[in-house]
């Protein structure tokens, strides 16, 4: 029996020291990209990244030449009666659960990218919504410093509260999150208010921050059947939605076996808790938040278009730029839809900790989408 103990315990760490070098063999930058970094493109220096591959040979070097000589003689001359390896192994699983119970009330605590408006005391004031999460009260004004936040009476963002839209007008919509909204910008500075003035169309923005993609489509699929003469749809995406989009604290969307989108329903019992979440999002995540972006700018491109609109996808960066001119996520997402990417510079934005669009940013963003219709 103490042979056998000692062989499986050698050949575990054997394994364990093959999958650390094949991890670091098949984990280039390529995979770290689409599997590790939070917005699925290089925005960091890549050192870290590669020291951490070095480090994992090397560590499957020390388990194989160091510890696993050791680790066989420590077994073989390990021999306990079973009682008294009953009482260690009950001993260690205790230790185990009290382990994961702290760490998932810590995580409890931590701020996850999915929280709504409704916990910001920085927007208008907005209420649960079964459907899309978290909406703004219609109707209502709120001023935030030196900022006064319009919400018209269908609970998007507007020049005046209350504000009715002409459904026969021409109209601009727009959609997506706190960038389409206009965070920390008077009406007039934003962008959409600004591309509506020079295209002479009513701006119908129903941005709300805070949103995934899709939100921000729900919100429009809700907006265009009240519009009989939209002209322009403008969709703002950031890399950060992407996560968003597969949030399991709120109802979101799947791709089907026949690749239309379906809803799922928000996680309960063990799925919801926080610490499911750090082998399915943090820090690796899977193909499937892409897969169902994806889907959904589809679907939006589609639903503008069934409306006599024509859509248009405004890519940009809410904090620090993918490095290279054509990061594969903007080539995979977008294929064959129109788009143009706008590039935040630090001039472009409030600040580094408040890395929202100013006024010259709004105007950056104004000015491509004008390029871009206007082509």
């Amino acid at each position: 029996m103490t042979s056998k103990a000692r062989l499986a315990s050698e050949a575990a760490l054997v394994v364990a020291a093959v999958l650390l070098v094949v991890g670091a063999a098949c984990g280039d930058l390529a995979w770290f990209e689409r599997h590790v970094a939070p917005r699925y493109c290089i925005d960091v220096p890549t050192w870290p990244w590669q020291g951490a591959r070095a480090a994992a040979v090397a560590l499957a070097l020390v388990l194989v030449v160091v510890v696993r000589p050791r680790l066989g003689r420590a077994v073989a001359a390990w021999a306990r009666p079973a009682r008294e390896l009953a009482v260690t192994s009950v001993t260690i699983a205790a230790a185990l659960a009290a382990a994961l119970g702290a760490g998932e009330l810590i995580l409890r605590a931590v701020q996850w990218d999915d929280r709504a408006a409704s916990e910001h005391d920085d927007l208008p004031a907005a209420h649960a919504d079964a459907r899309l999460g978290w909406s703004f009260w219609p109707s209502q004004t709120r001023r935030v410093g030196s900022v006064d936040y319009a919400i018209d009476e269908r609970g998007n963002r507007a020049a005046r509260a209350g504000a009715a839209i002409d459904p026969t007008a021409p109209s601009l919509a727009v959609t997506g999150e706190s960038i389409g909204f206009g965070f920390e910008l008077d009406w007039e500075d934003t962008f959409p208010a600004l591309v509506g003035r020079a295209l002479g169309l009513q701006v119908v923005n129903v941005s709300v921050p805070a949103y995934g993609t899709d939100q921000a489509y729900l919100r429009l699929a809700e907006a265009l059947p009240r519009l009989s003469r939209p002209r322009v749809v403008v969709f703002v995406f950031v890399p950060q939605e992407i996560r968003r989009n597969v949030s399991p604290v709120r109802e979101h969307f799947a791709v089907g076996p026949d690749g239309a989108l379906a809803r799922v329903p928000a996680a309960t019992g063990l799925a919801a808790w926080r610490l499911a979440r750090v082998w399915s999002d943090e820090p690796f995540h899977g193909d499937e938040a892409i897969r169902v972006t994806r889907a959904i700018l589809v679907a939006a491109a589609e639903a503008a278009r069934a409306r006599g609109a024509e859509p248009l996808f405004v890519v940009t960066n809410y904090g620090r730029r993918c490095a290279g001119d054509d990061p594969w996520m903007v080539r995979e997402l977008f294929a064959g839809l129109p788009h143009v990417r706008v590039e935040l510079d630090d001039a472009d934005v409030f600040s580094a900790y408040d890395p929202h669009p100013n006024p010259r940013g709004s105007r950056k963003i104004a000015d491509a989408v004008l390029a871009a219709v206007r082509r």
